[in-house]
């Protein structure tokens, strides 16, 4: 396998342990709003004096409503919430075990170039189709299409439109 296709299965490993972190911050994030929301309703409703005006009766059933509703889409969020971050934790750890393995593989100089590029372009490393780069969507030249095609004999091949890898 060439170095530059060892590379693009390394950054989509990290990619995809990047995302189910962020799903995991998610999930903590939502639990944290859904109980800052119950508490904001339980302090407006602690907050509303019980008088026998209808108006007021009216305001503090509609206040508990909205509380025993908050509370059940916390229940529910939380039953699948935990089930879901046992399996975000297990595909965490596989996925930062694909990262460390394929790392193992790999130059720290194509990983320092890989670096170099990624400070300045959202997607550092992109593929060829078409003979045309799927960075910047232009051909490739004839010389860095021929020198692609062989592999870039050991070494990265970057677009000379947008500097991106090239797989």
């Amino acid at each position: 396998m060439s170095t530059a296709k060892q590379l693009y299965m390394w950054h989509q490993a990290s990619q995809a342990l990047a995302a189910s972190q962020r799903e995991m911050e998610w999930l903590g994030q939502e639990g944290h709003e859904l109980r800052e929301r119950i508490r904001e309703i339980s302090r407006k409703l602690d907050a509303l004096p019980e008088t026998a005006e209808p108006d007021r009766q009216i305001a503090r059933l509609l206040l508990e409503q909205e509380l025993w509703l908050a509370r059940q889409e916390a229940e529910r969020f939380s039953a699948s919430e935990e089930q879901r971050r046992q399996e975000l934790e297990l595909a965490v750890r596989e996925q930062q075990f694909r990262v460390w393995e394929w790392e193992q593989h790999l130059d720290q100089a194509l990983l320092a170039e890989y670096d170099r590029v990624r400070e300045t372009k959202e997607r550092p490393i992109v593929e060829v189709k078409n003979n045309t780069c799927m960075g910047c969507f232009l051909p490739l030249s004839l010389s860095n299409l021929a020198r692609w095609r062989k592999g870039g004999d050991g070494k990265v091949v970057l677009c000379d439109e947008c500097g991106r890898i090239l797989v």
